[in-house]
């Protein structure tokens, strides 16, 4: 399963244009007044530019109890063992014009971005769908928006691409890699048909007319292609291509997976997956370079021990003018890019962590350093790593809950302030929420774990858990998106931070010797109260969760009972707690078994209270015992006390008590029934 889840106005001189175009100015500001800042919004791309560097400068939420779920919109019901329900999934969401646009079987559609509602005609009333020839693979791979042309590429299965108007959802054309003219077709090492369909299974990439991708054969074993095809009709040395035709095409071992190219110059460069994934004996893949426009190999480097290579390959433009990728026998690789002639240089790789570990994450570059995600062969569930984007010296790594099969979202909205930056990621694995790892870049820089780096869970995803493969994107409202495998697609937010304060009221009240009952103050903010109570300090805490703010615990005679009570509150997006309230009470009422007249003395005996500390016995001439005395027993074995140099001839009343003491605090129980008994 986890290999097959792994994409002019000209100014007149005329005052009559002036106020045309005044009056056309102010027509547009008040269009876009009318909507919110997410419409000027966009993330066309798998990691949402050019560069394939997820790095935004959006004030995300920046921990769990200040996000909140926006909406969420589930599509299907998820069974994986059975294979038929991937195609009712939803695909990773780009954000085109403000709208999240994906896929859900063999439809393409818009959500609202406030609501998560697919968005309607407003004439009809009707949802605004368009109809694609095949699902996509496994929904591992989003869309990619081309805006010089206003067309969305969908990658789809059996080797389709599929250009739809990016207003209209109307197709414009349809590329297939199963149409013999174009002479693709997955084959064995022997060059013969290996029976398996293609599969899109790489983001495609758009540059000046041309998309590209990779294609997969349906196995690490066979042989499929790298493409370029013509966006729209297009001329290359002479040769007229029409939008939908295939330009050029490359064919590797392995096919392409998960690997997005990226255009710098006029080179596309991309790794392949020419080695099998396998840590105790991975084989070589190659970094490739093309021409764009002919497909002739600028660059093939192989890779010593790469294993197959599943990230998409980051340009940092402005920092190093170096590209960077990860391999999934778990190694972090940068070289140089000749930006004229395509020439790829000074490789450099490490690996991560020193061992052979498992890497599919895409990296995020900044401010010369390099960020992913990786899970090693074992300990963690999953590292975030840092290295030095020139030498990748390893800087520091923090243990993750979970391995971050889709790559980092990095924010440095924060940082300017107080020096924090923020990254965000999936993990596959139950719930599939997210993850946000705060932290400062030069906390460490021994290979060690940093001292500043914070992992929390930041949205939970609950009541809808599944793996998660999918990375997350943003707008500039400082949303994010993602899905998980439940078929649900989220949208979170960021919000005040929800505080819930320590509870109050608590009361304790036994209820005879049987019971004791809970009680205390409701907290509006709460969705609920965890109570925890203990029997005489033995053995661990008993766990209730609550609805309401009172509760009875069982108890037996000679019971101390700690009782610790918090504010809870839960929801899909998050869980917050509050401070527990603690309070105890001793359960122990006592019996006057006999009491016998002595002279000038009495002897009273009592019951036996096994977890007592010792026992009260107290005496007076008046019945209401006014002016009592009290006699200590510090030993809970001893069951009776001799009361002497009283009155002779007199009728005392007597009762008892027993008392627990923990620590500095003493505990008591209730007092018995009142005896009487007259001396000699």
């Amino acid at each position: 399963m986890e290999d097959m889840k792994y994409g002019k106005m000209r100014s007149s001189a005329s005052h009559a244009c002036i106020r045309c175009l005044v009056i056309a100015v102010m027509a547009v500001i008040c269009v876009c007044a009318m909507r919110s800042d997410a419409f000027a919004s966009s993330w066309p791309t798998f990691r949402g530019n050019d560069e394939n560097n997820a790095v935004v400068s959006y004030r995300t939420p920046t921990a769990q109890n200040a996000a909140e779920l926006a909406w969420l919109n589930k599509f299907g019901e998820m069974d994986p063992s059975d294979m038929g329900v991937w195609d009712d999934m939803p695909n990773p969401p780009i954000i085109v014009n403000g709208d999240l646009v994906l896929t859900v079987n063999t439809s393409i559609m818009k959500l609202d971005p406030d609501t998560g509602e697919v968005k309607k005609d407003p004439d009809s009333g009707e949802e605004i769908k368009g109809t694609l020839e095949k699902t996509t693979n496994y929904a591992t791979i989003p869309l990619t928006y081309d805006g010089e042309n206003d067309l969305i590429y969908c990658p789809l299965a059996t080797g389709i691409i599929q250009a739809v108007d990016a207003d209209t959802l109307e197709t414009e054309w349809i590329f297939s890699a199963t149409q013999s003219k174009w002479g693709l077709r997955p084959e064995t090492s022997a060059g013969e048909p290996s029976g398996a369909a293609h599969q899109t299974q790489s983001p495609i990439v758009y540059s000046d007319g041309i998309v590209y991708t990779g294609l997969w054969g349906g196995s690490p074993a066979n042989y499929d292609y790298f493409i370029a095809v013509a966006a729209v009709d297009k001329v290359i040395d002479g040769t007229e291509y029409k939008a939908g035709d295939l330009i050029w095409k490359y064919k590797s071992k392995g096919g392409f997976y998960w690997s997005g190219g990226i255009v710098i110059g006029d080179a596309v460069i991309v790794g392949g997956q020419d080695g099998i994934a396998s840590e105790t004996n991975p084989e070589n893949s190659n970094i490739y370079s093309f021409n764009r426009l002919t497909g002739e190999v600028i660059t093939s480097t192989e890779l010593e021990g790469s294993g197959d290579i599943c990230s998409s390959v980051v340009w940092d433009k402005e920092g190093t003018e170096r590209i960077y990728w990860s391999s999934k026998s778990g190694k972090l690789y940068s070289a140089a890019v000749n930006e004229e002639t395509g020439v790829i240089s000074d490789i450099k790789s490490v690996d991560l962590d020193g061992s052979k570990s498992s890497v599919t994450s895409t990296p995020v570059v900044y401010n010369r350093r390099v960020y992913l995600g990786y899970a090693p062969t074992e300990g963690a569930y999953g590292y975030f790593a840092a290295y030095d984007a020139w030498n990748l010296e390893p800087l520091f790594r923090a243990e993750l809950r979970g391995f971050p099969k889709g790559s980092i979202l990095l924010t440095n909205a924060y940082e300017e302030e107080t020096g924090w930056l923020y990254a965000y990621t999936s993990y596959y694995e139950p719930p599939g929420g997210l993850q946000v790892i705060k932290f400062k870049p030069d906390d460490a820089t021994d290979g060690s774990n940093a001292s500043q780096v914070v992992v929390e869970d930041l949205f939970l995803a609950n009541g809808h858990s599944q793996y998660c493969a999918c990375s997350v994107i943003a707008d500039e409202r400082g949303y994010l998106y993602y899905k998980n495998d439940s078929a649900s697609v989220f949208a979170v937010k960021p919000c005040e931070p929800l505080e819930l304060p320590k509870i109050s009221g608590l009361k304790l009240t036994p209820s005879g010797t049987s019971k004791v009952a809970v009680k205390f103050a409701e907290e509006s903010k709460a969705t609920g109260y965890r109570l925890l109570y203990r029997l005489n300090n033995k053995g661990t805490f008993t766990t209730v969760n609550l609805d309401e703010c009172q509760y009875d615990i069982p108890v037996k005679n000679s019971t101390l009972v700690t009782v610790r009570v918090r504010a809870e509150y839960s929801d899909v997006a998050k869980k917050v707690y509050g401070d527990y309230a603690e309070a105890s009470v001793y359960v122990a009422k006592s019996t006057v078994k006999k009491l016998t007249g002595a002279k000038k003395a009495f002897t009273v005996k009592y019951d036996k209270h096994a977890n007592a500390t010792g026992y009260h016995v107290q005496y007076s001439l008046k019945k209401s015992m006014k002016g009592a005395k009290t006699k200590t027993v510090k030993k809970a074995s001893t069951l009776s006390l001799k009361v002497t140099k009283l009155k002779a001839k007199k009728t005392y009343y007597v009762r008892v008590r027993s008392y627990r003491t923990v620590g500095k605090k003493t505990y008591y129980g209730t007092w018995s029934k009142v005896s009487k008994g007259k001396t000699k």
